[in-house]
Parts: structure tokens; C-alpha cells; sequence
């Protein structure tokens, strides 16, 4: 039962529109299937993060590494504004900003990165996980059944993004994507940049 109810409270939150489903459709479009999956591959991975700090203890994190929790923020909330700047700047001027080669072309490594930072520094993630273990889960669980919880949410997570990239990038609905390319563009620069901010007022 503690599994079910898990399994359908994540199945809920991974669906609802945010910074990771945001990102996931702007590389899709952008990059194509493969760039796609290999954001969701990082958004899951943010994952692991969470449920690291719920099974090792939260308050034991913080109280060592409670720097390191803010400046991470920082860095997620600033790589979540530039996203939404590139877009915008993609819808006026019809293409990215122009940055150094690495970060221009995108590599693998920094789409991973990315997807990573953008789950793994979100706030209502971090409420979310939080909330589960605290509502949820039963204290006396081994730890061994909270290892495999959250090799499952990893899994499912990346699953739902992967295929979500997939369906994305079909023909039909890539064709339509691109026909309306500068309004989606303009939506997710204001969606990034929105999503951003809340993550400086919140940390």
C-alpha cells in the first residue's frame, strides 16, 4: 500500500507542467529525440538527489552542508533564467545566444547537467520529497525498501520524460511545434524565467 500511494502521488507531480517538462520540450524541439532523452536522463537523476537527502537524514545534511544548499539554488535558479533568456532571444533574433563553443553546441554532458540542476535544485521537489517521507512512509521502513523506492522513481521519471521526448519529436507533432516555433519559444522563456525567479525568493 505505502508503494501504491507512492507510485500514484509521484505519477501526479511528474506529469504536472514545470521547469522539467519545460526543458524537456524546449531540447526535443531543439536538439531533437536523442538531446531530449538525455535531459530526461538528467532530470532523473536529479532524482537520486532527493531521495539521498530524505533516507540520510535532511536536518544532517543541512547542518553540514547548508552552503552548499543555497549556492546550489542559486545555480539552478540562474541556469533556469538563462534558459528563459536564450528563448527569448531565439523568438526576436532566430537564434541561441552566443556563448562559448562548449556551452553554444549544447554537448551531451551539458544537457545532462542541465536537466540534473533543473530537478535537482527545485524547491517543490525538494517539498514534495520531503512531504512524502514525512506523510507517507512509514518510519520503520528498512532502508533497503527506501533504496528501491527511489530506484523506481528514477526509473519511472526518466520513462515518463523519455517518451514524453519521443512523442514530441514524431513528425506530425514536430511539424506543428515549428509552425507555431516563436509563440512556444516566448512561452517557455517566460515559463523558465518565472520558474527561476521563484527559485531565488524561495531559497
Amino acid at each position: 500500500m505505502e508503494f501504491v500511494t507512492i507510485a500514484m502521488a509521484h505519477a501526479i507531480a511528474v506529469a504536472s507542467p514545470g521547469p522539467d517538462f519545460a526543458l524537456v520540450l524546449k531540447t526535443s524541439l531543439a536538439k531533437g529525440h536523442r538531446a531530449g532523452a538525455i535531459a530526461a536522463l538528467g532530470i532523473a537523476s536529479g532524482i537520486s538527489l532527493h531521495m539521498f537527502y530524505c533516507i540520510v537524514g535532511l536536518e544532517l545534511i543541512q547542518s553540514y552542508f547548508q552552503s552548499y544548499f543555497i549556492y546550489a539554488s542559486y545555480l539552478g535558479a540562474s541556469v533556469l533564467i538563462y534558459l528563459g533568456l536564450n528563448s527569448l532571444y531565439v523568438c526576436t533574433y532566430g537564434q541561441d545566444l552566443k556563448m562559448p563553443e562548449a556551452e553554444e553546441n549544447l554537448k551531451s554532458r551539458n544537457i545532462f547537467f542541465v536537466g540534473f540542476l533543473t530537478n535537482g535544485m527545485n524547491v517543490k521537489a525538494t517539498i514534495f520529497f520531503i512531504s512524502l517521507f514525512a506523510i507517507v512512509i512509514d518510519i520503520h521502513t528498512p532502508t533497503y525498501v527506501l533504496i528501491l523506492y527511489g530506484v523506481y522513481l528514477v526509473i519511472a521519471t526518466f520513462i515518463w520524460f523519455y517518451f514524453l521526448s519521443y512523442f514530441l519529436t514524431r513528425d506530425r507533432l514536430s511539424n506543428t511545434f515549428k509552425r507555431h516555433e516563436n509563440r512556444i519559444n516566448l512561452a517557455l522563456g517566460i515559463v523558465f524565467i518565472f520558474f527561476g525567479l521563484q527559485f531565488l525568493i524561495q531559497t
